[in-house]
C-alpha cells in the first residue's frame, strides 16, 4: 500500500504544480469520437432515460444481472473473463479531478454522478484536495503522453497501471478506469481517465460508466438490460436498474471477498430490502 499512496501523492503534486501542458486535442481523434457519437445516437443508442418503459425487469432479472455484473470481469488485455468475488469500497471515497482540460461543466457532471452513487451505495463520497483515494483525470493527448512518461519512470506498481491506462490507443478507448483492492477485496484506490477529445453524450457516458464501475460493478454483459453495463452503448446514463444493482452490492448482508455461491442464496433478501 505504500507504493499506491506514493503514486497518489505524485499525481496530485503534478496537478498542483501546473506541470500539465496546455491542452491541444488532436483533431483526428476528436472528429473520430464525434462521428462515433453521431452513429450511436442515430441508431437510438446513448439514451438518456434512466427508467425506460421498453425494458422492464423483475427480481429474477436483478438476481441474474447482479451475478453477471458484480461477480465477474470481462476480457480486457491480460485480464480474462472470469468470476470474481465481491469487491467494493468499505472506506469513504475522497475524489479529486485533475487536468487542465477539465471544465466547470465536467466538474458539475462528475459531482452529479458521485451524488447518485453515494445515495445508492450509502458510501460517503466527497471532493477533496488531499488524502485522495479516487483520481479522475481529464487529459488531452499531450497531457496523457507527458504523464505516462513520468509514470513509467517511477517504476511503482500503481503507476505502472496508470502508465498503461494513459498509453492506451486513442482511437479505441475514449475512457478507462482502474481500481486497486486489498487482499480482502475491499477497494482502496481508483483512477479514471476520460480523454478530452470526447464531447457531448459520449463524454457524459464516460463519466457515468467509469465512475459507476469503479464502485464495484466491474463487468459488461450483452444480456443485461436496461443497463449502462453493456457494450452496445444503448444507455449513456446509469439506469434505475443499475442503481438497484449498486444498492444490492452495498447491502450489509454482503461483504468484500464473498464468492458467488455465498452471495446467490442471499439475493432474495437483498433485493427485497433494497427495493425503492
Amino acid at each position: 500500500m505504500r507504493g499506491r499512496a506514493g503514486a497518489l501523492a505524485l499525481l496530485l503534486a503534478l496537478g498542483a504544480c501546473g506541470q500539465f501542458t496546455t491542452p491541444t486535442p488532436g483533431p483526428t481523434t476528436t472528429e473520430s469520437y464525434a462521428d462515433y457519437t453521431r452513429v450511436l445516437s442515430a441508431s437510438g443508442r446513448l439514451r438518456l432515460d434512466p427508467a425506460p418503459r421498453d425494458a422492464p425487469y423483475d427480481n429474477r432479472d436483478l438476481a441474474r444481472n447482479f451475478v453477471r455484473i458484480a461477480l465477474a470481469v470481462e476480457d480486457l488485455g491480460a485480464q480474462k473473463a472470469q468470476m470474481r468475488p465481491i469487491r467494493r469500497w468499505e472506506q469513504p471515497i475522497r475524489y479529486r479531478v485533475l487536468g487542465d482540460s477539465a471544465t466547470p461543466g465536467d466538474r458539475a457532471a462528475i459531482a452529479d454522478v458521485m451524488g447518485r452513487l453515494s445515495a445508492a451505495s450509502t458510501r460517503a463520497i466527497d471532493e477533496v484536495e488531499d488524502e485522495v483515494n479516487f483520481l479522475i483525470l481529464i487529459l488531452d493527448a499531450r497531457e496523457r503522453a507527458s504523464l505516462a512518461e513520468l509514470a513509467r519512470r517511477e517504476r511503482r506498481p500503481f503507476l505502472a497501471g496508470v502508465a498503461e491506462l494513459l498509453a492506451s490507443d486513442d482511437s479505441v478507448n475514449p475512457c478507462l478506469g482502474l481500481f486497486y483492492t486489498s487482499p480482502q477485496s475491499d477497494m482502496r484506490a481508483a483512477t479514471v481517465l476520460v480523454k478530452d477529445e470526447t464531447r457531448g453524450r459520449l463524454r457524459r457516458a464516460c463519466f457515468e460508466e467509469e465512475l459507476s464501475q469503479t464502485m464495484g460493478l466491474t463487468n459488461d454483459d450483452p444480456r443485461v438490460r436496461p443497463s449502462l453495463f453493456n457494450d452496445d452503448q444503448e444507455f449513456a446514463v446509469l439506469t434505475e436498474h443499475d442503481a438497484r444493482l449498486l444498492a444490492m452490492l452495498y447491502h450489509p448482508a454482503l461483504h468484500p471477498g464473498m464468492q458467488a455461491d455465498e452471495v446467490v442464496p442471499l439475493l432474495p433478501r437483498v433485493i427485497a430490502e433494497t427495493a425503492p
